[in-house]
């Protein structure tokens, strides 16, 4: 029938099947980015590195670490939780409830932690992406204002504030106090819309401090500068990792010599904040994309029927985002640089567009 809509048992199982998958993709970038990021940290600090680029360093590394292992947290929570309710949905919700394996009771407490890690994870996420382009350009004549700085805190601060309602009023209120206020369902309704507002702010407003920087950077060049002969971007990977971790040989020293008109710092920003850049780019949209389907998921189930359409069970997928974000922050760092230029390919492109936005 062409008004019949999707039911769960249509791809509840298969969910719950690949739900495991994605807990081991985003253990294994976070692992190895705690084991390898403390080794690179390590490795600076007996170079005899400067203390107050050790300091950003660590920074960066821990921020960075914790966000890869919240948005972790999540999948292996979704991994936990999600059995129960498929089991609950297929049962009927009739004569099950002294069933371990369809009492919703059971995955109560997994939803709550997955609230709490989405918090953290999502205003960690802003954070990291800040603080990378702030450090990247502090104390040159290449930052974007300070006032878009201040700015984008006071919107991650309202950010937690609308997060620390939702999990309030969806998880706390009920599972631990045992109330259920009459307008519960509008309150919701309008934080989770809210929230996607803020994700919309905030992530163009970030995007806009990425391209002032570098903006900043490129009009202090000359044009003959601004050439793609003049700078590697796709091939920076290797060239430039000896330029941030301080250290080089003869033959690297030929390969690291500044390009016309660039010299090593401004070589080693451009290709930082293009890998910034992008890596921010996918994170923003994929969990852009995921709150407005959130968004709608909850406005259908508070004002909807009990049998859902597809737009509410995709919600479900939720795991994809956090490994991609775990992904794309381990590609973020200098140890995933060498990845990072073998995977992505856009670092031509992105730099192409901005020399077309400065001029």
């Amino acid at each position: 029938m062409s008004d019949e809509v999707l039911q769960l048992g249509d791809w509840g199982y298969f969910l719950v099947a690949i739900s495991w998958i994605f807990v081991l993709i985003s253990f294994v970038f976070s692992a190895y980015a705690t084991w390898a990021g403390w080794a690179d940290q390590t490795a600076a600090r007996e170079r005899g590195a400067d203390s107050a680029a050790l300091k950003s360093r660590r920074i960066i590394l821990l921020l960075t670490i914790m966000c890869m292992w919240s948005f972790t947290a999540i999948s292996v929570c979704d991994a936990i939780g999600l059995p129960h309710f498929v089991s609950q949905k297929e049962s009927g919700l009739e004569g099950s409830w002294d069933s371990w394996e369809t009492n919703w009771e059971h995955s109560a407490p997994s939803y709550l932690m997955w609230n709490i890690f989405w918090a953290v994870a999502k205003v960690n996420l802003y954070m990291v992406y800040l603080y990378r382009i702030y450090v990247v350009a502090q104390e040159t004549k290449y930052s974007a204002q300070s006032v878009l700085y201040y700015v984008a805190m006071a919107l991650i601060v309202c950010q937690f504030v609308c997060l620390a309602l939702w999990v309030y009023y969806y998880n706390i209120s009920w599972y631990v106090f045992d109330e259920w206020a009459e307008d519960q369902y509008d309150s919701l309704t309008a934080i989770s819309w809210s929230i996607l507002a803020l994700d919309v702010a905030i992530s163009v407003l970030l995007i806009w401090i990425y391209l002032k920087s570098i903006q900043n950077l490129f009009r202090s060049l000359p044009d003959d500068a601004l050439q793609m002969d003049n700078i590697k971007v796709t091939g920076g990977a290797t060239d430039t990792a000896t330029q941030e971790n301080g250290a080089g040989d003869a033959d690297n020293d030929e390969k690291s010599k500044p390009q016309k008109g660039w010299d090593a710092h401004e070589q080693e920003l451009v290709h930082t904040v293009t890998r910034l850049f992008v890596c921010a780019m996918v994170s923003f949209c994929s969990s852009v994309f995921y709150q407005l389907l959130f968004g709608i998921a909850i406005t259908e189930e508070f004002y909807g029927s009990h049998t859902h359409t597809a737009f509410y069970y995709f919600s479900f997928t939720w795991n994809v985002d956090s490994t991609l974000n775990v992904i794309c922050l381990f590609l973020s760092l200098s140890i995933g640089k060498n990845l990072y230029g073998s995977l992505c390919k856009c670092d031509a492109c992105c730099f192409r567009n901005i020399q077309k936005f400065t001029k």
